[in-house]
């Protein structure tokens, strides 16, 4: 029977507890990065997970797979069924960074300072306005940053720690945070950033 994408996120979760610290090291890196894992090589995903490729192919075994490869298949087919298009314009990406890499720096720059002037905009200004009295209204502010944004999530946190003592960052290894959001209430508030892939 083949794996679907969701299956094979819980049997690494439900397999957590029972894996040695590294190749724990490994299932936590695939559940936040499962982009990552459907467009790499299992040595590139190793090396991004800062563990051996011995571990990543330990680890396919463990889970019941015979190979790297039908552990990632779920992976790969979570992007083409969410995204057709995704895995070749980060191909196209790639390229155009070995091939040019000072205009596709200055084509990255354009569009980040396009996100902030859009994000910081008259239009969204009685957003952010609300979200702010909303954040300064609740009891607890949960902030979940989700793969590549927990960054971003965790600068929030930080800095608005510096002013307020109620936030709570989620921890996200191995897909638990849904577990540290148990007491959550109507007088809290979730702040999730994350983005689609």
């Amino acid at each position: 029977m083949e794996q679907r994408y969701s299956d094979t996120v819980r049997r690494l979760i439900d397999a957590y507890p029972r894996l040695t610290p590294q190749l724990q090291q490994a299932a936590r890196f695939m559940v936040e990065n499962p982009e990552e894992v459907g467009l790499n090589s299992m040595r590139r995903v190793a090396r991004s997970a800062g563990v051996k490729p011995a571990t990543i192919s330990r680890l396919s075994k463990a889970l019941g797979f015979g190979a790297y490869d039908e552990l990632r298949k779920p992976f790969r087919d979570r992007l083409r069924i969410h995204e057709p298009g995704f895995a070749s314009r980060m191909q196209e990406v790639q390229r155009r960074a070995a091939d040019d890499h000072e205009g596709l720096f200055a084509e990255l720059q354009a569009q980040e300072l396009d996100n902030v002037g859009g994000s910081l905009s008259d239009e969204n200004r009685s957003v952010l306005t609300e979200a702010a009295d909303t954040l300064l209204e609740s009891r607890r502010v949960f902030v979940l940053g989700l793969r590549g944004a927990y960054a971003t999530a965790f600068l929030f946190h930080y800095a608005y720690r510096l002013f307020r003592e109620n936030s709570v960052l989620l921890d996200t290894h191995a897909g638990t945070f849904a577990d540290h959001l148990r007491g959550i209430g109507s007088d809290d508030s979730l702040l999730v950033v994350s983005f689609p892939p």
